[in-house]
């Protein structure tokens, strides 16, 4: 689903939203979510972003899961979630030189 390239890593659908805003990007990760959960009936999730200083974030919240707040089934729900989210996001970080620069901060949690 991405492409890793030294300390790069780029979501496999960065290129074709690299210039969108990110509350567009939310619209498209909303739309996509909702695709892959239509079956769960009651699960509510969440998309929201925020702009600051320097940055952007978008998080994402989902609750009435059915399932027990630490399972197996959380975190692969979790998990794809976030997948679906890296696909729009990038990365460009080296620990090793302190040099930090993404797309969005990207959070998935499951609140149940």
């Amino acid at each position: 689903m991405t492409n890793t390239i030294n300390y790069h890593t780029i979501g496999s659908k960065y290129a074709e939203t690299k210039d969108m805003d990110i509350a567009e990007i939310a619209k498209l990760v909303r739309k996509e979510i909702k695709e892959f959960y239509s079956e769960m009936k009651g699960v509510k999730i969440s998309v929201r972003i925020e702009r600051y200083s320097m940055g952007q974030s978008m998080a994402i919240r989902i609750s009435n899961t059915g399932f027990a707040r630490r399972t197996t089934m959380n975190d692969q729900m979790r998990d794809e979630l976030k997948k679906i989210v890296d696909q729009y996001n990038y990365d460009d970080i080296d620990s090793m030189t302190d040099y930090y620069n993404v797309r969005f901060h990207g959070d998935v949690r499951i609140e149940d």
